[in-house]
């Protein structure tokens, strides 16, 4: 009896090819803008990414995971701006320090559609108790805090700025950080605060705080 030829092996599928989960998070910032973020399901993202559904659970697990990815998405774009303008002036604290602190606010009035997801993440960051958005506001404050005090100790020893006594580099990079924040939140959800006026205020506060002159800051 003559035996029958050997099947061909077949190949293991492998993962999927590289920058597939950078298409989905894209598409899925995009869906959370067109639909809003509670009803876009992963379904949604996979039509908008043109990906079989289970691709999507292969890189997330649930939604508040493809949530955390698109708003980490969004606070890199945040954090990128606000560098590549502060950057601009890198030998004058004082300019550096301004760009710095307007960056967020410039970031929120040009980009409408991003400035939702990161109401939402402070939103989901601020809940008691540990979680990841929690966790990654964590991460992404205190390297923010971190690059603040860099900024701050740099203009203290050269004269620029003139910390109020006892004050340290760090404790002053904490006040800027929440009055940045503060400012932002009620930037980004109270219509009556316009852009120009938001400005003015956060630059004459920190300045103000830091001892620099209004002449000084330009």
């Amino acid at each position: 009896m003559a035996k029958r030829p050997a099947r061909p092996k077949t190949k293991s599928a492998g993962p999927p090819p590289p920058g597939r989960r950078e298409r989905i998070v894209a598409a899925a910032l995009d869906a959370f803008v067109a639909n809003g973020i509670a009803p876009t399901t992963m379904r949604d993202v996979a039509k908008r990414a043109d990906v079989d559904p289970p691709l999507i659970h292969y890189y997330f697990k649930d939604i508040e995971s493809l949530h955390l990815a698109v708003i980490a998405l969004a606070l890199e774009e945040l954090k990128e701006y606000s560098l590549r303008e502060a950057e601009k002036h890198p030998e004058r604290p004082e300019r550096w320090m301004a760009e710095y602190i307007k960056a967020p606010l410039t970031w929120i009035r040009d980009r409408p559609e991003r400035m939702f997801l990161w109401v939402y993440f402070y939103t989901l960051a601020a809940k008691p108790g540990p979680g990841p958005f929690r966790s990654l506001n964590d991460q992404i404050r205190k390297v923010g805090r971190d690059r603040i005090r860099m900024k701050v100790f740099e203009g203290v020893e050269r004269g620029v700025f003139h910390l109020p006594d006892g004050l340290t580099a760090a404790e002053a990079a904490l006040e800027i950080q929440s009055w940045m924040t503060g400012s932002a939140i009620i930037f980004a959800t109270e219509n009556e605060i316009g852009y120009e006026r938001s400005v003015r205020t956060l630059h004459r506060r920190i300045f103000s705080f830091l001892g620099v002159a209004d002449s000084a800051r330009t």
